[in-house]
């Protein structure tokens, strides 16, 4: 075996090691957040049933009837911009995904605190009112927001997700999650 190939195998199991141990990392700080969860009384796992009045595809579909109307909503929490008093976010139904914005004035300083503690993958029942953003968007202006579970395993990464066939196989709930194609098929 040539020099190369060693140095090769040896970056790519230096790589999985640095990932493996990212993913160990993420895991613990997410427990941790349960268990801080948890001290402060407030149980991510009671929630067993949702009052949703519409879904992603409807509020779109539905845009002109329920302009400026307040809608409840139920999903996964998929991607997160909060910086300062405001912030967007994505919220992800079996029907498709939403924007979601937040503002201080709106909800207030210790539910934007608690917000901002979400992590990507968590469930959540946001109320809101519709609008659309100035890049066209139709949106959620979040006015209240609720922890239906927290996500204790973080989803794969972004942009590269499962690649691995096998993996695929075993991790089915994951790869539809992550993978918008698969849970069309």
């Amino acid at each position: 075996m040539s020099n190369e190939k060693k140095n090769e195998e040896k970056n790519d199991e230096k790589s999985m090691h640095e990932l493996e141990s990212k993913y160990n990392e993420q895991v613990t700080i997410r427990r941790r957040k349960l268990s801080a969860l948890k001290e402060e009384g407030k149980d991510p796992f009671d929630v067993y049933k949702v009052e949703r009045t519409h879904t992603s595809q409807e509020v779109k579909d539905n845009y002109e009837k329920l302009e400026g109307t307040q809608v409840i909503v139920a999903g996964r929490l998929m991607s997160k911009r909060v910086h300062g008093k405001a912030g967007f976010s994505d919220l992800q139904d079996r029907y498709g995904r939403i924007q979601l914005y937040i503002k201080i004035d709106a909800v207030g300083e210790e539910k934007l605190k608690e917000y901002k503690s979400f992590d990507i993958g968590d469930l959540l029942s946001v109320t809101g009112t519709t609008f659309v953003t100035q890049t066209g968007e139709i949106s959620l202006h979040i006015v209240d927001f609720q922890l239906i579970a927290k996500a204790l395993k973080p989803l794969p990464e972004k942009w590269h997700g499962l690649k691995d066939p096998d993996l695929r196989y075993r991790q089915r709930e994951v790869d539809i999650i992550s993978n918008p194609q698969v849970k069309d098929t």
